[in-house]
């Protein structure tokens, strides 16, 4: 297998968009359509941990989905995620997701009461998968969230003969020997694509990954990536490797989803978290004024620094799209 020939989608897991009062801000989903075109997404990943998507109803997820489904523009493939800790509640979103004609479905494992043993996830994946069973599965293996410590590549083996419409695993995870076993599995079969893009995007890519998740504002640097990996210019793309380690340890350091969405809003405005995630930056700091003006100028001085740096990779006729991201952030 020719890995360089090898296509690779830039992942968008997309935030909710959320109004003053908490309720679905309907009119920004047309706008994160927009920014999601302009800046190269291949995919997009709905309703997923960035969407905060167990804080969701029912109701909600399927508006969410309706939303995107009628504002995406064809060239940007629909993935929901479906996973909840009602196995009813999941099927129901499969179903629903299959009926507006999404591209493909992800699910979790449930987290409250979870599998045991390979019998139980794989039992439990298959009927979700088979409930939209005209289009892509994607099995979403994220144990730091889930706790089921079941590896990727023996979900794959016990369900590759019983889950016809499985295509893939979302890997988030930094097990590499499993990741790699994954990637290759049944002659390259599966569709593995890495949850952290950030810091796994070239070792992802170069193994045979063939999809990368990233912010939306992070998304020109993943086509840079991409780009000088096909030309073979690794030492190059180690370079921009090592600064994407740098903007993701700047927000892993002020909250993770919470710095995420606080940088997002500056281009879009998506409103806060919802509860029970708060609002407040969790830094490193050793008083109790979180979250105050000093935290989030802070977040945009180390995270615009480290993303105004990235310039030395791009083409004079690149920079633009570049700088009108970082002036609408920072």
């Amino acid at each position: 297998m020719n890995l360089l020939s090898t296509s690779h989608w830039i992942i968008d897991p997309v935030f909710t968009p959320f109004n003053n009062d908490g309720s679905i801000n309907h009119d920004q989903i047309k706008n994160q359509v927009d920014l999601c075109k302009q800046v190269g997404i291949n995919a997009i990943f709905v309703c997923g941990t960035t969407g905060e998507c167990m804080s969701l109803t029912i109701a909600e997820r399927k508006l969410i989905a309706e939303l995107w489904k009628k504002y995406i523009d064809p060239s940007i493939k629909i993935i929901i995620h479906v996973g909840c800790q009602s196995l009813m509640d999941t099927k129901d979103l499969a179903r629903h997701a299959q009926y507006i004609g999404v591209d493909g479905i992800a699910a979790v494992s449930p987290s409250y009461f979870k599998p045991s043993n390979i019998d139980g996830l794989v039992d439990y994946v298959k009927e979700v998968a088979l409930c939209a069973s005209e289009i892509p599965f994607y099995y979403y293996h994220f144990p730091g969230m889930t706790n089921v410590n079941i590896s990727a590549y023996n979900f794959l083996k016990n369900a590759s003969d019983v889950i016809p419409n499985l295509k893939g695993i979302k890997y988030t995870h930094i097990d590499m020997e499993d990741f790699s076993k994954c990637i290759s599995f049944n002659n390259y079969k599966y569709d593995i694509w890495t949850g952290y893009g950030l810091t796994m995007g070239l070792p992802g890519m170069i193994m045979g990954s063939r999809g990368t998740f990233s912010y939306t504002y992070h998304a020109l640097f993943f086509k840079k990536l991409i780009d000088e990996y096909k030309e073979k210019n690794i030492s190059e793309c180690a370079k921009i490797q090592h600064k994407m380690v740098e903007l993701n340890s700047t927000i892993m350091e002020y909250g993770g989803l919470i710095a995420a969405k606080i940088l997002y809003n500056r281009i879009i405005p998506c409103g806060n978290v919802r509860l029970p995630l708060n609002n407040n930056l969790n830094t490193t700091n050793d008083t109790n004024d979180t979250n105050d003006t000093n935290d989030i100028n802070t977040l945009l001085y180390k995270h615009g620094t480290i993303f105004l740096s990235m310039n030395e990779f791009f083409e004079n006729n690149e920079i633009p799209n570049l700088k009108l991201l970082w002036f609408k952030i920072y």
